[in-house]
């Protein structure tokens, strides 16, 4: 699924990407689904979306996982241990992790 309505401009850099974090092919296939489709959302629109302590980016992570949870016939299929989500965004955020994070911070200050 892609956020980005030029997806193909953008699979260059995509690849590029994959490289740099040591994918140099992958095993499987990429699907996308186009979110700006039918009028389903926007750029601007900001639409939230939390899985348990998993708070993600409105604009971005957040359209996608809406869509997934909208669409759930279609995604059923690819929502497995063998299924990799790509983060674009600033976010997600684990509440979890980021007070472990301020503990570790104020203790090095210590």
């Amino acid at each position: 699924m892609h956020i980005n309505k030029n997806l193909v401009k953008r699979e260059k850099e995509m690849w590029e990407c994959l490289k740099v974090c040591g994918v140099p092919a992958l095993p499987c296939r990429i699907e996308t689904y186009d979110v700006f489709a039918n009028g389903y959302t926007n750029c601007e629109k900001l639409m939230p979306f939390t899985y348990k302590i998993l708070v993600t980016h409105p604009r971005y992570e957040g359209k996608c996982w809406n869509y997934i949870s909208d669409n759930p016939t279609v995604f059923r299929p690819y929502l497995n241990d063998r299924a990799l989500f790509w983060i674009v965004g600033s976010e997600p955020k684990s509440y979890v992790q980021q007070d472990a994070f301020q503990e570790a911070e104020l203790s090095l200050q210590a």
